[in-house]
């Protein structure tokens, strides 16, 4: 069955499954990903497999079976699944979709996330910044260091260091 994403019908249903994820994530106590896109591409396949099956099946995970019983017996994961709710949350701090996350992993998450934006960049943007000439993935890698202001829009200065020109002075 192929399924319109475009569709209206296909729209309201994926709002649909929006709130079925707060709704779980509110009453189990659960946090959505921090990545946003992540969560969407997994409403998406939620919505999708809904659409196709009738259930919201994971989508990480193929959907055994032809009739309702075949479903049932070769114990496809229906959201929120009982290895997400018995061992993936409680130990990996995450379901496998990604999208149910416990407080301690979106906390460590939101950490990590500002520590790679406070550190200073590596050593190949220093290499890069003293070549006389560089191809096009080098120059994107810079002006992707600049958007991310790892390095300042002038090129003078790398990170926090504002001691250090690009010339060497």
């Amino acid at each position: 069955m192929k399924v319109d994403l475009e569709s209206a019908e296909f729209k309201e249903a994926l709002e649909k499954t929006r709130k079925f994820a707060n709704r779980v994530c509110n009453k189990m106590e659960y946090y959505p990903n921090p990545v946003e896109q992540e969560n969407e591409r997994i409403y998406i396949g939620l919505t999708r497999n809904k659409f196709i099956y009738g259930k919201r099946y994971c989508p990480c995970f193929m959907v055994l079976g032809k009739t309702a019983e075949e479903k049932k017996t070769a114990d496809n994961r229906i959201c929120p699944c009982k290895p997400a709710i018995n061992d993936e949350i409680p130990n990996d701090g995450k379901c496998h979709c990604g999208i149910f996350c416990s407080k301690e992993f979106v906390n460590n998450f939101k950490t990590t996330k500002q520590e790679e934006e406070m550190t200073t960049p590596n050593e190949d943007l220093l290499q890069l910044l003293q070549k006389e000439e560089i191809n096009g993935t080098e120059l994107a890698s810079l002006l992707e260091a600049r958007n991310n202001k790892k390095i300042n829009k002038s090129n003078k200065q790398i990170g926090y260091d504002t001691s250090w020109n690009y010339n060497g002075k």
